[in-house]
């Protein structure tokens, strides 16, 4: 960014807009009017509002939204463009959710009008570009932040946790799972995936692996306790649940996934976290958690409003995110999941 600065005589900056305020990452602006921007003015920015109809990765005039003449009647001109030598932008937006807006700019100095549409052609071809880094730096931010969250309630559980993307290439995994692998007793690595200590178990792991994936595996099941080498002194028990790719792109896996869960001997299943393992793997908000868990052992929904204490409504509002968080078709889909997280709470509590 400095060097497109430097390289074109502007000030660039990549900006993200959220409800609760802005942040901002720039190069060449004045320190007086971006400290004053930040801190309050941006809310009564006058482009902003009305630029919401440009298309992404798209570079255009902030003259084109709003004359000259217009501008130079604002508060917005006059007690902060202006006494920072700056007059208009060139730039767009680079992402939109209902989360968030990013932009990617460039502001010229008002001495320079003759270099807008110069600058502005850079900066249109370097859109679809700023745009990839963007949504990269995004999906970092994000895995970072939910894979914390995924570690930290599983590492308390005492459960190691293994994510597989849908070529069984083990994308990441938490404290717990790494000191499996690391002590050798029951998994080990084997390139870019897991398997066995023990060659005659290595089958089955594989394909527990890849049932949850979605492939057609016969007679897999759910949760299974797998022995570790000689003298080891109690099994390991291995589950897994598919991670639609809602979920999975949150770990950095393209499509499909599965999460590998695996009890540590020397600690114990907290029954209570079924309603956590359903939010850390999938994002549910502990409400929904709690529905998802009732309803996928087997009962209505209206049941389990009932004994949640809620309307039948809210249970059914509740469902269909679930649903859609999960990428089920229905209960039956959820049932599968749930049954597989209280199959191995079960052997984990032997």
């Amino acid at each position: 960014m400095a060097k497109i600065a430097g390289r074109l005589d502007v000030a660039c900056g990549l900006s993200e807009r959220r409800d609760g305020g802005l942040e901002q990452v720039s190069s060449g602006l004045p320190l007086a009017f971006e400290r004053d921007y930040l801190a309050a003015a941006w809310v009564d920015d006058p482009w902003v509002p009305i630029s919401a109809s440009w298309k992404i990765n798209r570079c255009e005039s902030s003259e084109v939204l709003l004359p000259h003449d217009t501008l130079y009647r604002t508060a917005f001109y006059n007690d902060l463009l202006r006494p920072n030598g700056l007059r208009e932008l060139v730039g767009g937006w680079v992402h939109k959710s209902d989360d968030a807006w990013v932009s990617f700019w460039a502001m010229p100095p008002a001495d320079r009008r003759n270099v807008t549409k110069v600058v502005g052609g850079a900066i249109d071809r370097l859109m679809p570009h700023v745009s990839r880094a963007a949504h990269i730096t995004r999906r970092l931010a994000l895995a970072e932040t939910l894979g914390d969250s995924l570690h930290d309630r599983f590492d308390r559980a005492g459960i190691g946790v293994f994510v597989f993307d849908r070529t069984r290439r083990l994308v990441c995994h938490n404290r717990l799972a790494d000191e499996l692998l690391r002590s050798g007793t029951f998994l080990r690595r084997a390139g870019a995936t897991i398997t066995t200590t023990r060659t005659r178990d290595a089958s089955l792991l594989r394909a527990t692996i890849d049932a949850a994936l979605g492939k057609r595996i016969q007679k897999t099941p759910r949760a299974f306790q797998l022995s570790g080498r000689e003298g080891s002194p109690s099994p390991l028990v291995i589950a897994a649940i598919p991670l639609a790719s809602r979920s999975s792109a949150h770990f950095l896996a393209r499509g499909p996934a599965a999460l590998l869960l695996a009890s540590v001997p020397t600690r114990r299943w907290n029954h209570a976290s079924v309603d956590d393992a359903l939010a850390a793997a999938y994002g549910l908000t502990p409400a929904e958690a709690r529905v998802a868990a009732i309803v996928g052992s087997g009962l209505a929904p209206r049941a389990a409003a009932e004994e949640l204490g809620i309307t039948v409504g809210t249970a059914r509002f509740q469902l269909k995110r679930v649903y859609a968080k999960l990428d089920v078709e229905g209960q039956r889909g959820l049932v599968s999941v749930v049954s597989a997280l209280q199959h191995f709470a079960g052997l984990s509590s032997q």
